[in-house]
Parts: C-alpha cells; sequence; structure tokens
C-alpha cells in the first residue's frame, strides 16, 4: 500500500511526534514501527528539553524531517550517557527497517543499560543495539529494486530541471508493473531542495470532465499553502492575483478550494468552447508558473493519460511549448497497451517531439526495460 500525499495540517496530534513516513512523502506504508519513532521523539524531547525538529515554517520542518538527522541528545545535553543518546537515535532513524523492530527489542536494550548501570558502569558504557530484536514476522524493506538505470536517468532529468529547464519524462507500462512506485522514489529528490511535488490521475469514468487530474494536482497545492502561515498566504495571494489577472473564477470552477486562498471573484465573460480552453490554457499557465521557480522547482505527476480529455491535452502541449517557464518537470505516466497510433495522446506526443522546444524522455516500465 502506498500512501497519499498527507496535508499535515489537518493530521491530528503533535507535529513534533509524526514519523518521516506519516508525511506521505516517503515512498513507504505506515505500521506499528511509526509508534517506535514517535517514543523516541518523546524521550529525546525528555532529556534534551525540545523535540528533534523545530520550526514555525511547515514546509521547513517536512524538510528537516525527511532529510536531516536530529542532533545526538548526548550533545545537547552532556549529562546524557552516549548510549542512552545511542539508543533514542536509533528510534529516530528515517527509515522503519532501521529503527527497532519491536518495543521487546527495545525494553532488552534498556534492561541492559540499568543493569551496568547499577554495576557502576556508567559514560564508558557501549554495546551494540538490537542484539536481541526478533519480531517473529517477516519484515520485507520497503525498498524499490531493479529500477536502478531509470532512477538514474531521471535524476539526471532532474539536474536540467534545477538548472532552470521545464522536462518531460514519460512511464509507459502495463497496469501494476510499478509505475507509481518508480516515481515515488523520484519523489525523495525534491525533498533537499523544497521543490513542490503533486500529483493527479485520470479517470476511466471521468474522460468529459476537463483538466481532472490536474485539477486534483493543484487541489493538493492549495492545501499546502493553506496550511502555512498568513504572512506567506498573503504573499502567494498576490502573487497568485497578479499572475492570473481578472480570470480567477476560471480557476476557481476548477480548483474550489483556491477560494479560500484569493477570496471569491469576479464572473468572467461567456465565450465559445475553444476559446473557453484557449482561456483556460493560459490561466493554467500563468498559474504554474507562480510555483515553478528556483527557490522550489515544480514536480507534477500525472498519471494515466490514456483517458486524458482534449482540453488537458492541450495544456500539456502548451505548458512544454511556454518559453516562459522555467524549473518545471512533468513525469506522465500511461499504459502503453491501451493507446494506439491515433490515439489523441499519442498524436499529442508526436507533436510535442516535432515542434517543442524541449526533449521528451521515455521509460519503459515493461518486462523488456529500457531507457531512451
Amino acid at each position: 500500500m502506498q500512501e497519499e500525499l498527507v496535508n499535515l495540517s489537518h493530521m491530528e496530534g503533535n507535529l513534533n511526534y509524526i514519523s518521516p513516513e506519516q508525511t506521505g512523502r516517503m515512498n513507504r506504508s505506515v505500521d506499528y514501527r511509526t509508534d517506535l519513532y514517535s517514543l523516541g521523539a518523546t524521550f529525546y524531547e525528555l532529556l534534551t528539553g525540545h523535540p528533534p525538529f523545530e520550526s514555525i515554517d511547515l514546509l521547513e520542518f517536512i524538510h528537516n524531517l525527511l532529510s536531516k538527522e536530529p542532533q545526538p541528545p548526548y550533545v545537547s545535553n552532556t549529562a546524557i550517557f552516549p548510549i542512552i543518546s545511542k539508543v533514542i537515535m536509533k528510534l529516530l532513524a528515517k527509515n522503519a527497517e532501521d529503527r527497532y523492530q519491536s518495543a521487546e527489542g527495545l525494553k532488552k536494550d534498556l534492561c541492559q543499560i540499568q543493569q551496568a548501570f547499577q554495576r557502576g558502569l556508567s559514560s564508558e558504557l557501549d554495546f551494540e543495539l538490537a542484539q536481541h530484536d526478533a519480531t517473529g514476522r517477516l519484515q520485507i524493506p520497503q525498498k524499490l529494486y531493479g529500477r536502478a538505470p531509470e532512477i538514474r536517468r531521471i535524476t539526471e532529468i532532474w539536474e536540467q530541471v534545477l538548472n532552470g529547464n521545464t522536462e518531460m519524462v514519460l512511464i509507459a507500462g502495463y497496469s501494476g508493473v510499478g509505475k507509481t512506485s518508480l516515481v515515488r522514489e523520484v519523489q525523495k529528490l525534491g525533498i533537499y531542495v523544497n521543490a513542490w511535488f503533486l500529483e493527479g490521475k485520470f479517470d476511466q469514468y471521468q474522460r468529459t470532465v476537463p483538466y481532472y487530474a490536474f485539477s486534483q494536482a493543484l487541489a493538493q497545492l492549495i492545501d499546502m499553502l493553506l496550511a502555512q502561515s498568513d504572512d506567506r498566504l498573503h504573499l502567494w495571494k498576490d502573487d497568485i492575483l497578479n499572475a492570473i489577472g481578472q480570470s480567477g473564477a476560471v480557476l476557481s470552477d476548477i480548483i474550489p478550494n483556491l477560494e479560500l486562498l484569493i477570496g471569491k471573484q469576479p464572473a468572467v465573460p461567456a465565450l465559445g468552447t475553444q476559446e473557453t480552453i484557449n482561456r483556460m490554457t493560459i490561466v493554467f499557465q500563468s498559474f504554474i508558473r507562480v510555483f515553478s521557480r528556483s527557490q522550489h522547482p515544480l514536480v507534477l505527476f500525472v498519471d494515466d493519460w490514456q483517458w486524458a480529455d482534449s482540453a488537458s491535452l492541450q495544456l500539456l502541449k502548451a505548458l512544454m511549448n511556454d518559453t516562459e517557464m522555467s524549473h518545471l518537470f512533468l513525469i506522465d505516466a500511461y499504459r502503453d497497451n491501451e493507446v494506439y497510433a491515433a490515439h489523441p495522446f499519442i498524436i499529442t506526443l508526436n507533436d510535442l517531439k516535432n515542434f517543442h522546444r524541449l526533449s521528451i524522455h521515455s521509460i519503459s516500465q515493461n518486462s523488456e526495460d529500457k531507457v531512451d
């Protein structure tokens, strides 16, 4: 089971004690070992007087939680014995498989420490932890195997995005071969540069709904913005309104929670079908430019393009051909066994390959994997 992106502002409990996988940004499922992380965070604060990570900025907090190691407790408080600090740091491991695997294993180590202290040993005590940490169950590490070439290639393309490019990667494969798992491994690349990672998915039964996947992805973005401080919200509101002008209602019809950020917008003039699509495309482009910047590159993962509507296909072409766009990484996945030469998505790709300013990178996820 893969975790979805989580709006941390809506989570129950104190964020200081959540595990990295609870953010939904680690490509890891949440199991009982998240409680061991929370216990470690509690011990940490009890002994040092502060939690492992602190920040009034939610994005900075997530960045630190996912990518930085907390300062060992004995560094913050020299009265803490190094072996105790070592136990706490093991509980706070980023990956669940690197933590204690059971409360019983933790208890045995703590009992061994207690007995050593009772015998008069103290600061010099040291031993290998978790030697008796048997769970009695098969634990398969939640890692992606056999995709090193694909991950390496996408990492190279990501470097081009960081240099200011707009890039698109196509991931083709049958249903269930691991396209989404591959992309969510790539998601971790953005942790270190405060990138936005958004995802949407077209639906077989929603083909007539314009921009179905884009509206999902951008609604996630608005939720993340709404979790920020009031001062930051005012800045984002100004940036968005400056970008989209008097056409805000066009977007709020597609992204309902946008009104919570920019307020109710005046109605826009009615246009013909194609003119309406053209206007929407331009507004979408202006809106996305606000968030694809060097300070925070934008990764937009859209799945199941074989079911995309025509307006979304036009938007895809517009984004790739937008000479004002930068720091945008489009990752598009589709089932290549459900498309054909005259399929609208394939026609769109051929148009892009023939006329657009950038290269398109293709990765196959089927049995005969290859990287182009």
